[in-house]
């Protein structure tokens, strides 16, 4: 019974060549469209997401209001990570970041790839698995480098590359304790990561006198047994605590929000760390777009 009707099917299907052309055309092109929409949502939804502990790991913004205006932003001052650290029982780690770019030498070759200053506490709270080298250990002295694989595949051709050097900015030798698998998709970039200890030889103490600087990233590890909403009341209230008379001097009521860092590339309000975030608002109405091309065809 079914073989005949398909037959006949395709016997009236052939005697109307263009309409049955048409409507095969505009079927595939909207699957295609359909499809590219559906892999580019999932790409986007993926980052971010690979952290084995993000469901406990936050990123701190800092709120300022002024003259009745709110203004969320992605970095905090300087000593809010050592107050957290100190001040807040719910936090098991505490993650300090800072946005550079030197240039790197070798071979008597520049190159200019992203950096960024991270301390210790980065790689053990966040899953960028290393390939060599110590997790605990490979961020903690100064002038020490963790390179992505592709990196080091870059610079020196291999990812054998403990305890060599790699020249910055022409004067400053910097040891390599790791090489990380390359990062998946994130809010945050690097080809390099290096030691905050650096940082702070350099002249980026973390002083009193730098709550104003607002030009650090700070990311907490909660324990697992912490209340986030309790560990965020406590972390808001730490600027004013500390520094609240010099910000009401200048016009500011200063607090924090934690953001979960699976949520950063699609929600945030404050802007990645170096990378464009993305929309979820956005790819809402993507899905929509090619659910509605799909109907169509």
């Amino acid at each position: 019974m079914f073989a005949p009707n398909l037959k006949l099917a395709f016997r009236r299907l052939a005697k109307r060549k263009l309409y049955t052309f048409l409507n095969v055309l505009g079927l595939a092109l909207g699957l295609a469209g359909c499809g590219l929409i559906s892999l580019y949502i999932a790409d986007e939804w993926q980052v971010d997401r690979f952290h084995a502990n993000g469901d406990r790991l936050y990123r701190v913004i800092t709120r300022a209001v002024t003259k009745g205006s709110t203004s969320d932003i992605s970095t905090v001052g300087r000593p809010l990570a050592r107050t957290i650290r100190e001040e807040v029982p719910e936090v098991e780690r505490v993650v300090s970041m800072h946005e550079f770019g030197l240039p790197v030498k070798h071979n008597n070759q520049y190159f200019f790839d992203k950096q960024l200053f991270a301390d210790e506490h980065f790689l053990p709270s966040m899953t960028f698995p290393l390939l060599a080298g110590e997790v605990e250990t490979a961020l903690r002295e100064p002038f020490t480098v963790v390179l992505t694989e592709s990196a080091a595949r870059r610079y020196f051709g291999t990812t054998a590359v403990l305890g060599k050097t790699l020249m910055v900015a022409d004067t400053m030798p910097f040891r390599i304790t790791g090489v990380t698998a390359d990062p998946g998709p994130s809010h945050m970039v690097f080809d390099q990561l290096l030691s905050m200890a650096t940082f702070r030889k350099l002249g980026g103490e973390d002083s009193d006198q730098h709550w104003f600087t607002w030009d650090e990233t700070c990311y907490v590890l909660l324990s697992k047994e912490a209340d986030p909403a309790v560990a965020e009341r406590k972390i808001a209230a730490l600027s004013m605590k500390h520094y609240g008379q010099q910000y009401r001097q200048s016009g500011y009521d200063v607090s924090h929000v934690l953001e979960r860092v699976p949520d950063i590339y699609l929600h945030t309000e404050a802007g990645g760390l170096n990378r464009a975030t993305g929309s979820a608002r956005q790819l809402y109405l993507l899905g929509a777009i090619g659910l509605f091309i799909l109907l169509l065809a």
